[in-house]
C-alpha cells in the first residue's frame, strides 16, 4: 500500500525544482536579449546611412531653394559643406560607441560600395544624375560635378572605413575627428585671417590655416587619447596637418584619417613592445 510519504515524493519528483525554473528563465531571457540585440543592430545598420544622407540633404538646402547655381555661388556654400562635414563626422563618432567595431566597419564598407555604385549610375542614367544634382548639387565643388571625378563624400567614407577596419577604435575615433574638425577649421581660419601661403603640388595652403589644423587635431588627440603623453598629441596634430597640406594631390578626406591613423598605430605599437 502506497503511503502518504511515497505520494509526496512522487509529486516532488514531477515538479520542476526552483533551480530548473531559474535555468529555463535565464535561457528564455538570453534568447530574448539576443533577439532584441539583433533587431537593434539591424535598425542601426538601416538608419545610419539614412541619417548621413539626411544630413547632406539638410546641409545642401536643396529643399528650400531649387536653384543650384544660386546656392553654389552664395557665400553660404562653404559653410554648408563644413557644417555637413562636421556633423557627419560627429554622427559616425557617436555611433562608434553604440556599435561593435565589426558592425561599424561593415556599415561603412556597404555605404562606400553603394556610394560608388551611385556615382557610376550617374554616368549611365540621366534621371539618376538629375536627382543627384537636385539634392546634393549645392554641396559639390565644380570639379566634383564632373562624372569622371569621385566626390569628397566617397573619399570620406573610404578613409573612415579603412581606419575603423584596420586600427584600434580609439585611433579610429581620433583620426575621424581630426578629419571632421581639422579640415574645416583650417579652411575657415585661412580664409578669415589670410597670411602667407605654403605652395606645394600646384596648390597653396595658408600658414594660419595649417596652424589652426595642427592645434585642432592636437586637442582632438588630447581628448581621445589622454592616456598617452604629449608626444602622441603632437604627432597627431603634425601628421594631420601635413596630410591636409599635401591634399592638393590626393583628397584630404582620405589622406587625413588614413595618414593620421597609420602614424598613431605605428607609434603606439612601438610603445607597447
Amino acid at each position: 500500500m502506497v503511503g502518504y510519504d511515497d505520494f509526496a515524493i512522487g509529486i516532488e519528483s514531477e515538479t520542476p525544482s526552483s533551480t530548473t525554473v531559474d535555468k529555463i528563465y535565464e535561457k528564455d531571457s538570453s534568447a530574448l536579449s539576443t533577439h532584441h540585440g539583433l533587431v537593434f543592430y539591424l535598425l542601426i545598420i538601416v538608419s545610419a546611412p539614412i541619417l548621413a544622407i539626411l544630413l547632406q540633404v539638410l546641409a545642401s538646402g536643396s529643399g528650400r531653394n531649387g536653384n543650384i547655381q544660386v546656392a553654389r555661388n552664395s557665400s553660404s556654400f562653404h559653410h554648408r559643406r563644413r557644417f555637413q562635414h562636421i556633423l557627419t563626422g560627429v554622427l559616425f563618432y557617436c555611433l562608434s560607441y553604440v556599435l561593435s567595431q565589426f558592425v561599424a566597419a561593415l556599415i561603412l564598407a556597404i555605404a562606400t560600395v553603394v556610394f560608388y555604385g551611385l556615382h557610376k549610375a550617374r554616368s549611365v542614367s540621366k534621371s539618376v544624375q538629375e536627382h543627384y544634382m537636385k539634392h546634393f548639387g549645392p554641396l559639390l565643388r565644380d570639379h566634383e560635378k564632373n562624372l569622371d571625378t569621385l566626390p569628397g563624400a566617397f573619399w570620406f567614407l573610404l578613409g573612415t572605413c579603412i581606419v575603423v577596419s584596420s586600427f584600434d577604435m580609439n585611433i579610429a575615433r581620433t583620426s575621424l575627428l581630426c578629419l571632421s574638425f581639422g579640415d574645416p577649421i583650417a579652411a575657415m581660419a585661412g580664409i578669415r585671417f589670410g597670411g602667407p601661403k605654403i605652395f606645394m603640388y600646384g596648390g597653396s595652403k595658408s600658414a594660419v590655416g595649417c596652424s589652426a589644423c595642427f592645434w585642432t587635431c592636437f586637442l582632438v588627440a588630447f581628448f581621445c587619447m589622454n592616456d598617452f603623453g604629449v608626444e602622441v598629441w603632437f604627432l597627431t596634430g603634425s601628421v594631420a596637418t601635413i596630410m591636409e597640406a599635401f591634399s592638393c594631390a590626393i583628397d584630404d578626406n582620405f589622406l587625413i584619417p588614413v595618414g593620421t591613423g597609420t602614424a598613431l598605430w605605428l607609434y603606439t605599437s612601438r610603445a607597447q613592445v
